[in-house]
């Protein structure tokens, strides 16, 4: 379970790094910059996927707390 735990945590960050508002588009920290514009479809999206991981990763840390005390 701690798994899952450590790749949600490594997502986010992974998304918030590409979701990045001061950068031009999401493909800066890759040569293919034409790969992913930063339109504003694609910024909601991220939003969205963050917003789902950074639940989840509060959910099972909850989890985790509750069973590893008991």
């Amino acid at each position: 379970m701690k798994l899952i735990w450590y790749l949600i945590s490594l997502t986010i960050i992974f998304l918030v790094l590409i979701s990045s508002p001061k950068s031009t588009n999401i493909g800066s920290f890759s040569n293919q910059g034409n790969l992913l514009n930063a339109t504003r479809s694609t910024q909601k999206t991220l939003q969205g996927l963050i917003a789902f991981n950074v639940l989840c990763f509060l959910i099972l840390t909850t989890w985790l707390l509750i069973h590893t005390v008991v």
